[in-house]
């Protein structure tokens, strides 16, 4: 998953990724590792100025479509 964020992590980092897909809106938690950082060149010196690319570890089968479905709509 490709991330804007406005801190800066490090590849190789573990972390714990947070958010809530419809339908429900129910938080989901995933835990990955970040497997790339680089400027955000859209935002460079504002609120997202890093992208952050995570690989996600165990993602529950259920929620890998809904994740698709959703990344489909923003044209990723």
């Amino acid at each position: 998953m490709l991330l804007v964020l406005s801190t800066e992590l490090t590849a190789g980092e573990q972390v714990r990724v947070t958010f809530r897909l419809p339908p429900g809106d129910v938080e989901r938690v995933l835990l990955g590792t970040v497997s790339r950082i680089e400027p955000n060149a859209e935002d460079p010196e504002g609120s997202w100025p890093m992208r952050v690319a995570v690989m996600f570890e165990n993602v529950d089968p259920e929620l890998a479509p809904m994740l698709e479905e959703v990344a489909a709509k923003f044209g990723s």
